[in-house]
């Protein structure tokens, strides 16, 4: 892969992962304000961005023979999940610290099963490392690529009723955990990496604009007649789809110049994986610290004191404990 691929894709790893923190940092109190709800929905494919990059690059692994598929998931697995038990761990720690030793069990399960915070996407990931040699079987079937669209809308439809219009409380990690949700958007990734040149780029912008009007348009009727709705959904769904197929085309990436602003993103995108892991502490650490009503400085703060952190631990420890322990890359 060329050195200007990678840089591309870094880049779209640093975007994917400042929506990730502007979702985290983002106040239902600011949902009345257009300006904001809009920027809100854009944000919504954020994950289905994330992981049609993961399917993206390991469509291009050999996965042919249980060997290369073992050593695969020896490899892969561990430098996700050990960083996971390590951040998991602070959650424990606090959870009982405030919580009843009745909630013991629920605690141990969040922490082996990654239901802390928002780390789900690790339960999530692994999974998806799981079927990769599965669906790398159907890397060049359009008919897997609907049917697994059919089963992601199927379950997000399921999801908002539960969510929005039955209102029950459920843990992330139940209801965004299980793969079947996503399951289209790493299959996308997968196609794609074998048949860019089949998306037209003009039909996937109309794609991405066509979901993100219905994607507001759905936030309001779950906002005015149920609750919620700013989330997930099956128009944000469509939306994350052309931005995926947007994003991902080659004519888009050819566009991609390096200047000021894109290796500033560039840079968080090489460190994303830490940012992902940290930045709900930094945000509690802040909501102790001070009291912000301005959504954009919040979101900012919490990317550069990230990355600075991240810098500071690079400097004083090894690459090995870095990369093993915090999945600092």
């Amino acid at each position: 892969m060329s050195n200007q691929r990678i840089a591309y894709f870094d880049f779209l790893r640093g975007i994917a992962i400042i929506m990730v923190v502007g979702i985290h940092t983002f106040s239902l109190s600011y949902s009345d304000k257009l300006p904001y709800m809009l920027m809100r929905q854009i944000l919504n494919c954020a994950v289905p961005l994330f992981l049609a990059l993961s399917g993206f690059f390991i469509a291009k692994k050999d996965l042919s023979t249980p060997e290369r598929c073992k050593a695969f998931w020896k490899r892969q697995i561990p430098t996700v999940y050990i960083p996971c038990i390590v951040f998991s761990s602070g959650w424990f720690l606090l959870e009982m610290q405030f919580s009843k030793l009745d909630n013991l069990p629920i605690n141990i399960f969040n922490l082996v099963f990654c239901g802390f915070s928002i780390y789900y996407f690790i339960a999530l990931i692994i999974q998806f490392y799981i079927l990769a040699p599965i669906l790398l079987k159907y890397k060049d079937s359009s008919t897997a690529l609907i049917v697994t669209g059919v089963i992601s809308a199927i379950c997000i439809t399921v999801v908002s009723y539960i969510l929005y219009v039955k209102q029950l409380k459920i843990g992330l990690i139940f209801y965004a955990g299980p793969c079947v949700l996503w399951i289209f958007f790493f299959m996308l990734g997968i196609y794609i990496s074998f048949h860019r040149q089949r998306f037209s780029l003009p039909v996937s912008l109309a794609v991405m604009f066509i979901g993100f009007v219905a994607s507001v348009a759905e936030n309001y009727y779950f906002k005015t007649y149920h609750t919620g709705g700013i989330g997930i959904k099956l128009s944000s769904f469509i939306f994350s789809t052309g931005v995926i197929l947007s994003l991902l085309s080659p004519k888009t990436e050819k566009r991609y110049k390096q200047n000021y602003l894109t290796r500033i993103i560039l840079r968080i995108g090489e460190i994303s994986f830490g940012i992902y892991f940290l930045h709900m502490y930094v945000k509690l650490g802040l909501e102790y610290l001070y009291f912000s009503n301005n959504w954009f400085l919040d979101w900012c703060l919490i990317l550069i004191i990230s990355s600075l952190i991240i810098l500071i631990s690079k400097s004083i420890f090894s690459f090995k404990i870095n990369q093993t322990l915090f999945g600092f890359r």
